[in-house]
């Protein structure tokens, strides 16, 4: 199962994982098909061409710790941060940003912390936000700087996931949202 905000837990069909994957070194991608449509949850639309610009703002979303003492879970958090070189992973088929701050912190730049696995990485392409990266893991300890936050690079993985996604992908929405 997987717990959709507004939605509550729902049923799995498959899941697609990258044959590729290795921890630390790219590719770290999952597709799931779930096993009935459900209303209102609008797909995000992927970027297009190469990989993400060290420099770019980019922003992250997640559902983990904030780091350092506060360890709770669950809660949506967001901020931006700009995209960098990968200092202390293999930057192929990743995306890094450096982590200045815990995730949510105001007016600090953003990065992964605990459960924050599988967060999206969203940058501005065309005028609109597009999803630039999968969350797959941080550097440091307790979430806190000096650290560095690394993404799948969907643009590097693209062909795999129009492959895998089929024709889900690029679709517009899947109804109504509930009331």
């Amino acid at each position: 199962q997987v717990f959709l905000p507004h939605h509550g837990p729902q049923a799995l069909a498959a899941i697609a994982i990258h044959p590729d994957y290795q921890f630390g070194f790219g590719h770290d991608l999952a597709l799931i098909t779930l096993a009935e449509p459900v209303a209102g949850a609008a797909p995000v639309t992927l970027v297009s061409g190469d990989t993400v610009a060290d420099g770019q703002v980019a922003t992250l979303v997640g559902f983990g710790a904030a780091g350092g003492t506060d360890v709770s879970f669950g809660l949506r958090r967001s901020g931006q941060a700009a995209t960098a070189a990968c200092a202390t992973v293999p930057d192929a088929a990743q995306v890094c940003v450096e982590l200045a701050a815990p995730l949510g912190e105001p007016g600090a730049e953003t990065g992964l912390c605990l459960r924050d696995e599988g967060a999206p990485l969203f940058v501005a392409q065309g005028g609109a936000a597009k999803l630039a990266g999968v969350g797959s893991g941080a550097t440091g300890a307790a979430c806190l700087p000096p650290s560095e936050s690394f993404f799948a690079d969907v643009a590097a993985d693209h062909a795999w996931i129009a492959a895998a996604a089929g024709p889900d992908l690029g679709t517009s929405g899947c109804g109504a949202a509930p009331v």
